[in-house]
């Protein structure tokens, strides 16, 4: 569970860090990933 937990926050700071330059990738990464 605490690795999960690690690679759920890896991914919302790749959201946050790719936020403008992959704006439809990251929609569709982050609505796959939660």
């Amino acid at each position: 569970m605490a690795q999960v937990q690690r690679q759920n926050r890896k991914l919302k700071l790749l959201c946050k860090n790719h936020l403008r330059e992959f704006e439809n990738l990251r929609k569709q990464f982050c609505i796959m990933a939660y």
